[in-house]
């Protein structure tokens, strides 16, 4: 099902009007669905005695050598054993301002140990338009110690969204990690006000280095490479973007 959606996306021949008047409703179902679910999971809790724990994580703080930018990823949860609240902070600073910004607020549920599903509200924050999405995903550790995580995004007036990441981390040493990070964004139509267009809008792949000072603190360096496709990429270009390249990059994570 998620590779017909995906050739769909890509195609751009997807343009989901079943969705135009309902899109609103499902975002405020989500939300609603998710205060619920977090109360439950917290009598779940409760009845089996299992502790509800907070977690405050910046992933990636990150400066990128050649546009001179700074990107960040951070994640506040609170969870039990099967289930997880997460907000999660995701943006990029140039020299010009902020370049974007995505938020993320949703609920997880373990179906078992190597699957899990998401439910709740991703918005895009950007300088221009903002946009509300209803988020649906699997999370799934899959064999060869891969990570992969697949989101389905419902927003206003039909628009659809499919998000696929795949990690994977490597031991070098007991205090070296190489993380390999591919990330692919689709969509259903062009959106002029955000820059988006239809099928395969962007495609990012990333290396980064880790040095695990301390189980709360590494430092590492890397490259990424991102690269905006189709309707994207003339937006980009239009708006003097750039069309695809590598960075270096330094940063830092932090575990509180």
């Amino acid at each position: 099902m998620v590779a017909l959606i995906v050739v769909y996306l890509a195609r751009g021949y997807c343009r989901p009007n079943l969705f135009i008047n309902i899109s609103g409703t499902l975002i405020k179902i989500a939300l609603t669905t998710t205060v619920l679910l977090l109360t439950a999971a917290q009598s779940y809790a409760v009845e089996i005695n299992d502790e509800i724990q907070g977690s405050v994580s910046l992933d990636e703080l990150e400066y990128l050598e050649e546009d001179q930018s700074t990107a960040w990823s951070s994640n506040f949860s609170l969870a039990t054993d099967a289930h997880q609240l997460n907000l999660v902070s995701e943006g990029k600073r140039t020299s010009d301002g902020l370049e974007g910004h995505e938020l993320r607020a949703y609920y997880s549920k373990a179906l078992s140990s190597k699957v899990g599903i998401n439910l709740g509200w991703r918005g895009d924050l950007n300088p221009g338009a903002s946009r509300d999405w209803f988020l649906l995903g699997v999370s799934w550790k899959a064999p060869y110690e891969l990570e992969i995580d697949t989101s389905l995004f419902a927003g206003s007036n039909g628009r659809l969204g499919l998000r696929l990441e795949v990690e994977r981390g490597y031991q070098i040493m007991s205090s070296l990690l190489l993380g390999a990070k591919l990330k692919a964004n689709f969509h259903s139509e062009n959106d002029i006000q955000t820059g988006t267009g239809s099928g395969l809008s962007e495609l990012e792949l990333g290396l980064r280095l880790s040095y695990e000072a301390s189980p709360l603190f590494s430092p590492y360096v890397g490259i990424v490479w991102d690269r905006p496709y189709g309707k994207t990429a003339h937006f980009a270009r239009a708006d003097g973007g750039h069309e695809g390249n590598a960075q270096f990059l330094m940063g830092l994570s932090l575990t509180f």
